[in-house]
């Protein structure tokens, strides 16, 4: 019983001293704030908030110049000691709130404004930023750093104009050729930009006066020369790049690439045939060109090689396989080419399938041409349904039918069939000739006439149809 008292007892003092703990922690909790608010003066708070900084404890400084700014607001020499150390630690969005509070009473600090410009900027907010820039160049109006940042802000605003007339400003200071070719290559990419290429050319062509193996000059008026479909300009340009550059396989491959679409073959050749030895060299893409060159040129055997050979390597290039269907139809080995377009129809998707396909047509289409040609005509017009089945909507077959119908005199079926050529595609001068030799062969002048008309109307420098009229 007494043990049970004295157990109850201490029980009750605990709970007793934990009560008026609770009760006395919030006033002796007030009185040291109280204290410190009384005893730590706003030069203690400043200088010791510098030192932390100096020491690099920045969460500590900053702590301390909260707090004390919290009560104390108005100390514009600590809130500005805190905005500087917020802006090293990147608090940007806290830099711009204190910045803006200490900004009506500090209207000409440069650095204030400064901060609060690149603060804005890191931020994202480019309209600030750009009204804050715009009032420090009201102070320094020959500044080339606040310029610089305007006019990187004005282009990521889509203001190019501005930004454009901010780096021809830049380019009236007194610096250096050699700092000025920054500015023509800005200048010279707004003007791209906004479709102005002849005064894009213009200030690259005024860089490369100053540096003519300048890289990105060089390679921006590529872009252009592409831009304004100036091939010859484009070769001349790519010819520097490759002797500043002699190893780079993928310049090679572009200017092989860039002769062959001029038409330039052995120009193409001559830098094709040493290409396949340079390290990462696109040798699948080098042996397609050079395999084209060849068939363009009539050595369609050599191109047949080339092309066989290289798909051993590459037995899934599309574009190898491709260029060897087109070849194996040219040579007249009709079942090679239809192996490999029926191939190139399984591995190409919906929409590469139909453009294969209306090439497998064409195939079987000169395929019963060749037949006809050869006298052996029993199976010319089963190659022809085969193309009709694969894709009606082929012209060149309805061409195809009536050259054999022109052959064989079935006049009436070779009209017949060179208007459905014409009215599946209405723009082929060519279908229009023949159409009209036809007719001339039926003696009906009037419509043969009509005809050559056509084919002049659709092209006018056709010399055919003008000399046959």
């Amino acid at each position: 019983m007494n043990e049970n008292f004295i157990t109850y007892v201490i029980i009750g003092i605990v709970i007793l001293i934990l009560v008026l703990y609770k009760l006395i922690k919030p006033i002796i909790s007030d009185n040291t704030d109280n204290s410190e608010r009384l005893f730590i003066s706003a030069n203690d708070v400043y200088e010791q908030t510098k030192i932390s900084i100096s020491n690099g404890n920045h969460a500590v400084a900053q702590k301390l110049a909260q707090k004390y700014l919290k009560e104390n607001p108005n100390h514009d020499k600590l809130r500005m000691l805190l905005a500087k150390s917020l802006y090293e630690t990147g608090n940007w969005v806290e830099v711009i709130e204190h910045l803006i509070y200490l900004k009506p009473s500090a209207k000409n600090r440069l650095d204030l404004l400064s901060m609060l410009a690149n603060a804005y900027q890191k931020t994202g907010q480019n309209n600030n930023a750009i009204d804050t820039y715009l009032e420090l160049l009201e102070e320094n109006p020959e500044s080339m750093d606040i310029l610089l940042a305007l006019a990187e802000l004005y282009n990521s605003v889509n203001h190019k104009k501005s930004a454009l007339n901010i780096y021809k400003r830049l380019l009236n200071f007194d610096i250096r050729e050699q700092e000025k070719i920054t500015y023509y290559y800005q200048v010279a990419t707004i003007y791209k930009e906004i479709k102005e290429y002849d005064n894009a050319i213009e200030y690259i062509c005024f860089g490369l006066n100053v540096d003519p193996n300048n890289i990105k000059l060089l390679y921006l008026y590529r872009e252009l020369c592409i831009l304004t479909e100036n091939i010859q300009k484009e070769i001349e340009i790519m010819n520097k790049l490759l002797i500043l550059a002699p190893t780079d396989a993928f310049l090679q491959y572009d200017l092989v690439n860039l002769y062959y679409k001029a038409n330039m073959y052995e120009e193409a050749l001559d830098i094709a045939l040493p290409s396949l030895n340079t390290p990462n060299a696109d040798i699948e893409g080098l042996k397609n060109i050079i395999a084209n060159i060849y068939i363009k040129n009539n050595k369609i055997e050599e191109g047949v090689n080339i092309l066989e050979k290289a798909i051993e390597s590459f037995p899934e290039s599309i574009r190898l396989t491709e260029t060897l269907a087109y070849a194996y139809k040219l040579n007249s080995e009709y079942e090679k080419s239809v192996k490999l377009y029926e191939k190139l129809i399984e591995w190409a998707d919906v929409k590469l399938a139909k453009v294969y396909n209306k090439e497998l047509s064409t195939v079987y289409c000169d395929w019963g041409l060749f037949l006809y040609n050869t006298d052996d005509g029993s199976l010319t017009f089963d190659k022809f349904e085969i193309a009709l089945e694969l894709n009606p909507d082929n012209p060149y077959i309805y061409e195809g039918l009536g050259h054999v119908n022109y052959f064989a005199k079935n006049y009436t079926d070779a009209i017949r069939q060179m208007q459905k050529a014409i009215n599946i595609d209405p723009n082929n001068a060519n279908y229009y000739i023949f159409l009209a030799d036809i007719y001339l062969d039926l003696d009906n002048v009037y419509e043969a006439e009509r005809m050559y008309k056509e084919a002049i109307f659709i092209d006018e420098n056709n010399p055919i149809s003008r000399a046959k009229l």
